[in-house]
């Protein structure tokens, strides 16, 4: 599965390596186990699981989406090189494709009665812009999961 999602080490992540705990002292592969069969416990099939995961490696790949200036506009924001890899990872994994996703995650539009235009996100406008396409992913992730807990334990 690691291999499958591109997952790497936890401090290779963005979103898991902003504080100094990214080291504990249990047996990944043990603790990953009862996960599964706890989640099979209550009801979730192998393939739900799968789903499960892909999501949780899609928040992980998007927080390693990273901006910086663009060097023709001081203003507008563009990927730094190793975005490319953790773009295509999210958008195979979301069966999105990755031009698409890029222009999402770099760019607004704005439509007025006579005209669109579609405007570059300055950096911080794109990185807020990324995090709140992340917690939106992750917190429908987790409301998914919530609902079926109750409805299993109900």
């Amino acid at each position: 599965m690691r291999e499958r999602y591109g997952l790497e080490d936890a401090t290779t992540f963005h979103y898991m390596n902003q504080s100094d705990c990214t080291t504990i002292s249990v047996n990944d592969a043990e603790e990953f186990q009862i996960t599964e069969q706890a989640l099979r416990d209550v009801g979730f099939s192998d393939d739900e699981q799968e789903g499960i995961m892909r999501v949780v490696a899609i928040v992980l790949h998007l927080g390693n989406v990273q901006f910086q200036h663009n060097t023709d506009d001081d203003e507008s924001a563009c990927f730094t090189p190793s975005s490319g890899k953790h773009l295509k990872r999210v958008s195979e994994m979301l069966g999105f494709d990755e031009e698409r996703l890029s222009h999402l995650l770099s760019t607004r539009r704005i439509v007025t009665r006579s005209e669109s235009i579609t405007k570059s996100f300055t950096v911080d406008e794109a990185v807020q812009n990324r995090d709140t396409l992340t917690k939106l992913i992750y917190v429908s992730l987790f409301d998914h999961l919530v609902g079926r807990l109750n409805v299993s334990i109900g």
